[in-house]
């Protein structure tokens, strides 16, 4: 059990000074049609998701701004 603290830790602990995907990899340009890359031009925001429906994105919740 200490271990899996450890390991919990761990990996909170590197994620406030890593940001973005570890460990991917770099895939074709327009192989992947139904992801979405989101970028607001005036607060920087950026984030992905993938189509739902052609009219729908699915993104994470830190996505939406108010």
């Amino acid at each position: 059990a200490a271990s899996a603290i450890i390991l919990w830790v761990t990996k909170l602990f590197i994620g406030f000074f890593i940001h973005g995907i570890v460990g991917g990899k770099v895939s074709i340009l327009h192989s992947r049609p139904y992801m979405v890359y989101i970028r607001d031009k005036i607060s920087k925001l950026t984030c992905d998701g993938f189509l739902v429906r052609e009219d729908y994105v699915m993104t994470a919740a830190h996505c939406k701004q108010r």
